[in-house]
């Protein structure tokens, strides 16, 4: 099963300096016994907005059991992670390329779910979620 590990909120722009979404990233880790393909997954915020993990050129994302991949919300800029986001090494990791932030920098609710078309007939049925507060601490798990 699929369960969201981290999250790390946008920091909020300063000025009129835009957020860097690089430093918006959501883990996403394999506490299952196989294999799960995650392409097609939705992430949604508590306010409605909601991203597809299509990343292109790909048209699957096998997650092995025990492993992690990791979401930026950005597009990538660097060859290496950005600033202050630690990831282990074997860890792959997927940009969305999106030009605003998923979650807001105050409370929000991270949700999970398989498919857009499971999202749109029901918001309930999500794999799992996680409440955090404004600093990015998790509250609880709210998962199955």
């Amino acid at each position: 099963m699929i369960r969201i590990a981290a999250l790390h909120l946008v920091d909020p722009p300063r000025g009129r300096r835009r957020p860097n979404l690089n430093r918006e990233w959501i883990e996403l880790t394999n506490q299952g016994l196989s294999s799960i393909d995650i392409y097609g997954y939705v992430f949604a915020s508590s306010l409605g907005e909601k991203a597809v993990l299509e990343p292109s050129g790909r048209s699957s994302i096998i997650v092995p059991p025990a492993k992690s991949v990791v979401v930026f919300t950005g597009r990538p800029d660097l060859a290496q992670d950005p600033p202050g986001c630690y990831v282990e090494i074997e860890s792959d990791r997927f940009f969305l390329c999106r030009t605003r932030p998923i979650w807001a920098e105050e409370r929000d609710a991270a949700f999970l779910y398989p498919s857009m078309s499971v999202y749109l007939a029901d918001t309930t049925a999500y794999l799992d979620a996680f409440y955090f507060t404004r600093h990015c601490q998790a509250k609880q798990i709210m998962g199955v």
